[in-house]
This record gives structure tokens, C-alpha cells and sequence, in this order.
């Protein structure tokens, strides 16, 4: 669990530091368009110098934050407002010393690609804010232009671009807003989704009345051990079960004390084994525990303890001093030998114990004389 969280935050803190590259190449956009002034006269080259400087250390910056996880310790890991309202400033500054009014509007217009970015990270509200920062930032050099260099200003084409950084600004706060809702809705629909699988994959590996593994899980359980035993040296060995006589509790007590009779001796066999073997429901009242690393006199052993602590189980909601014993064919898996082979052997051997007496644990391979 640990480890598949660990895989996530790096896979998202990956995805982080290239977005930020991808926004570094945003501010390259706008420093063409600075050289572009300065080759027309328009800017002199160190202030397009300054404003590289500026790109790199901003962008310089967030990627750091990612490569450290410092990020990871704030509301919006993304930084995504952050980036947005930090982007503004470099651009104004060459706004500032662009000496021609259209010039000046078209570094406006280039400068918010980097907002773009953060249409899908950040909510109406939030655009809004980043949307009335740049705004504020704008005017706030207009005042400084009218101040301080009042031939640069006029005021129609300032009324103009105004007005369309106001509706490109509101246009992308709404489709950003629109977008968010999208998004959490699908995050929701996902983890809807992946609840639902998490239940269908719980049901097609849990029986449900014995809450043990179902008979398809087992077999894949089997399976995984079969190739790890092929890999490497180690025991293997199969007990298969059968509750005696269980016909008879059906049609003497009905179905329902069969059920809860199926249901104390899974409970009853659970609570005895390893957290690393496999019990579960191999159909009906048959029972196949799987015994990693445990050889032929192990799986008797456990076998045996499992016979006596469900004969000596009572059950009583079934009828009082009820009790019911279990027949246990044991088989270890012998060198080269087939999945089927095996349950085979442990087949035989269950059969062999119904057909001594019952209530009783044979192993594969005993004689008829050691059943007596």
C-alpha cells in the first residue's frame, strides 16, 4: 500500500516539473516577442536580457519546489495560482520599457499563455483573482507610464486592449470553471468506479456465505504457489475436505442450519492456519486448504488439529450437543507433477478417509492396512 503511494506521488510530482517546463517554454514565447521589440528598436536588449533571467529563475524556482516535494505540504501541490500569478510579472516589466503602444499590446496578449496552463488546475474563483492581478497589475503600469512616460499612453488603444484582456480574461475563467466542475466530476465518477471494481473483484474471490476464498480464487492461489515451487526449492501440500454426512443435516435440520453449519467450520478452520496458507470453498461442503512450505507430515499435522477442533466445535444453533466431523485427504506435491494431479491424489485420499469410517485424516499414499 505504502509502496503503490509512493509510485503515485512520484508519478504526479514527474508530471509537475514537466508542466513547468512546458511553462518555461510559454515565457520563451514572450521573450521572442521581446527580441522581436528589440530588433525593431522598440526595447532595449538588456531589458529582454532581464526578463530571461526572470523566466529562468521563476520557472528554476517551482521546479525546484517539485524536485524536493516542498510542494507536497500545501493545499494545491500543483502550486497552480502560484505559477499563474508569479508569470505576470515579468512580462509587465517588459511592457514597462516597450516604447510603442502596440508593442506594448502585444506582449499583453502573449503574456497569457502561462495562464493557460492553469485553466485545468484551478477553479472560477481562483481564475478570477489571477485574472483581477493582472488586471491590477496592468493598470497599476499604466498609472506609472502616465506618470513617468506619458507620451507611450493612448488612451483609445489602451481603452481597446483593456476591453479584450477582459473578455479573453472572463472567457477563460468561466471554460476554466467549467472545465474544474468537469474534472471533479469525473474524479468522483473514477472513484465510484474503482469502488465498484474493488467490490466485483472482492466478490469473484470471496464466497459469500463463508467468507473464504471462492473456488476460482484457489485455483489461482494454487497456481501462484505451483510456479514459485517450479522457481525455487520448498514443500507444497493440499488438503482437501469434506464436512460427513452433510446431506443428512439438510434434510434433517433444512438449509439454513446447513448453512450455518458451512459457516462455523470455515470460521472454526480460519481461525487454526497460517496468515500464509489458503483455505476456501472448493464447492458445496468440500473444503481445499493450500500449505505452502509445509511437506506431507506438516499438512497431517495441521490436518488432524483441524479435525478435532471442529468435532469439538458445538452447534448449538442447529440443534443442542449438535456436533459434525470432517474427513481430510492430504497430498504433497511431488516433483514435475500437474496442478490436477495433485488435487487428484488429494482427492483419492479423501475418498479414502470417507470410506474408513469418516472423521478421519489420510494421507495420499497409505496403504489400506494403515487405515484400520
Amino acid at each position: 500500500m505504502s509502496s503503490s503511494l509512493d509510485e503515485r506521488i512520484k508519478s504526479h510530482q514527474h508530471i509537475r516539473k514537466r508542466r513547468t517546463l512546458m511553462t518555461f517554454g510559454s515565457y520563451l514565447l514572450t521573450f521572442a516577442v521581446a527580441l522581436a521589440g528589440w530588433a525593431s528598436g522598440l526595447l532595449e536588449l538588456r531589458y529582454a536580457v532581464h526578463f530571461l533571467i526572470m523566466s529562468v529563475a521563476i520557472n528554476g524556482g517551482f521546479y525546484l519546489c517539485f524536485l524536493s516535494n516542498w510542494n507536497l505540504s500545501r493545499k494545491d501541490p500543483n502550486l497552480t495560482e502560484e505559477q499563474m500569478l508569479v508569470s505576470l510579472f515579468p512580462p509587465l516589466y517588459i511592457m514597462y520599457f516597450m516604447d510603442d503602444n502596440q508593442a506594448r499590446s502585444a506582449v499583453a496578449m502573449v503574456a497569457i499563455i502561462p495562464l493557460l496552463y492553469g485553466i485545468l488546475g484551478i477553479d472560477t474563483k481562483r481564475y478570477i483573482r489571477v485574472a483581477a492581478a493582472y488586471f491590477g497589475g496592468y493598470l497599476g503600469l499604466l498609472g506609472l507610464l502616465l506618470w513617468l512616460k506619458p507620451r507611450l499612453v493612448t488612451p483609445n488603444s489602451e481603452l481597446v486592449l483593456l476591453t479584450a484582456l477582459f473578455m479573453v480574461m472572463a472567457q477563460m475563467a468561466l471554460i476554466g470553471g467549467f472545465i474544474s466542475k468537469l474534472r471533479a466530476s469525473l474524479r468522483a465518477k473514477n472513484h465510484q468506479l474503482n469502488e465498484a471494481l474493488e467490490k466485483i473483484s472482492v466478490m469473484a474471490s470471496t464466497d459469500e456465505l463463508t467468507g473464504l476464498c471462492t473456488r476460482r480464487e484457489l485455483m489461482k492461489q494454487l497456481s501462484n504457489e505451483l510456479s514459485r515451487c517450479r522457481r525455487s526449492s520448498g514443500a507444497l501440500s493440499l488438503c482437501l475436505l469434506d464436512i460427513d454426512h452433510f446431506k443428512r443435516i439438510n434434510d434433517s435440520y433444512g438449509h439454513q442450519a446447513g448453512d450455518a453449519v458451512l459457516k462455523k467450520v470455515a470460521e472454526t478452520m480460519q481461525s487454526l492456519v497460517r496468515s500464509i496458507d489458503c483455505l476456501g470453498r472448493y464447492g458445496g461442503e468440500e473444503f481445499l486448504l493450500i500449505l505452502p512450505q509445509t511437506p506431507l507430515d506438516g499438512a497431517f499435522i495441521t490436518a488432524e488439529r483441524l479435525r478435532r477442533a471442529v468435532m469439538e466445535t458445538s452447534f448449538s444453533e442447529v440443534a443442542p450437543e449438535f456436533r459434525v466431523t470432517i474427513s481430510l485427504g492430504a497430498a504433497e506435491l511431488e516433483e514435475g507433477e500437474a496442478m490436477e494431479a495433485l488435487i487428484a491424489r488429494a482427492d483419492q485420499a479423501l475418498y479414502a478417509a470417507k470410506g474408513a469410517g469418516r472423521n478421519r485424516v489420510v494421507s495420499a499414499g497409505q496403504t489400506a492396512d494403515t487405515l484400520t
